[in-house]
């Protein structure tokens, strides 16, 4: 598993220790991969004695590019499975459960899941028994974050080819990801009920923001050109398979029909000729209807995403 994190300044380096230390007690032992340069990294790499790269590519602004940082992870990674996350989500055993059943699953896959959010202001006391406690603060205030967000991605070694320059901490990258998977063959598996991955909240001070809660952030609108838009996006609800206590089931509800409907141009562009003969018109019909409902501002257009 790797991470790119920012740096351990101020409750950022109080909720980044608290997830990385978390990492270090997860069993079987992964490995641990720290990336960048950023204030603290090569330190809390050195004290927890993990792996620490800090050879990756940066924009003329300083941010992380996340292509090189995926580059360099994958050169280093001792395991046929890779894990993104996200340096400030704490996890539990149930993660290293839920990658165990993913190993023995029958075919390639990306395994996603949502996050519970959850203010954490301090350090953690790891020789407590934190895990009880963070779960039952957990049951008293914590919310279930969007199934827009993917804070763990869990891939399989070499299935990233030519990724785009991406930023890091800006949108659009995960969506692409989840889109190349099913694009490639790969099953996208949703994970929520085996493992609560539990995100710090935090600011993002880092985003430029426009009225109205919508980001209007240079950086966010380069990811948006080099992801190819929304029809080359894909969300945790587009996944194929849950995994639950029962394992790893195929996704059947209405919502997997819908998607087939709207992206099996791109994503299945093989379908026999009479299906496209029937689903290009519905289409056409559906595009049509979301345009008179923008026009009559029913619906709000697309303008891109939002954070808080």
């Amino acid at each position: 598993m790797f991470a790119i994190p920012r740096p351990f300044r101020g409750h950022y380096g109080i909720i980044q220790r608290n997830a990385i230390r978390s990492w270090t007690l997860l069993q079987p032992a992964p490995q641990i991969i720290l990336t960048g340069i950023d204030e603290g990294t090569a330190e809390i790499a050195k004290e927890f004695n993990l792996r620490h790269i800090p050879e990756i590519s940066y924009n003329e602004l300083g941010t992380p590019r996340l292509d090189s940082i995926h580059l360099e992870a994958e050169k280093a990674s001792e395991h046929n499975l890779l894990c993104i996350v996200n340096a400030d989500i704490i996890l539990f055993n149930d993660f290293m459960e839920a990658v165990a059943t993913m190993t023995n699953h029958s075919s390639p896959a990306l395994m996603v899941g949502q996050r519970w959010n959850l203010d954490v202001q301090e350090y953690i006391d790891f020789g407590s028994d934190w895990e009880r406690d963070l779960r039952l603060k957990l049951i008293a205030d914590g919310q279930l974050g969007p199934r827009t967000g993917e804070d763990y991605i869990v891939y399989p070694k070499g299935f990233i080819q030519d990724m785009p320059p991406f930023l890091v901490g800006r949108s659009y990258a995960d969506g692409w990801l989840l889109f190349e998977a099913r694009a490639k063959g790969l099953q996208l598996i949703e994970a929520t009920s085996a493992v609560t991955a539990v995100h710090q909240n935090h600011d993002y001070t880092h985003i430029s923001m426009a009225i109205g809660g919508m980001v209007d952030d240079p950086q966010t609108n380069h990811n948006s050109i080099l992801s190819g838009g929304p029809s080359r996006m894909l969300i945790m609800k587009d996944r194929t398979h849950i995994l639950n206590a029962d394992g790893i089931k195929p996704a059947r509800d209405l919502w997997r029909l819908w998607r087939f409907i709207r992206t099996y141009q791109i994503l299945k562009p093989s379908v026999p000729l009479p299906i496209r003969a029937v689903l290009g018109p519905v289409n056409v019909l559906i595009n049509a209807g979301r345009q008179m409902l923008t026009w009559t501002r029913v619906i709000r257009p697309y303008r891109g995403p939002r954070h808080g």
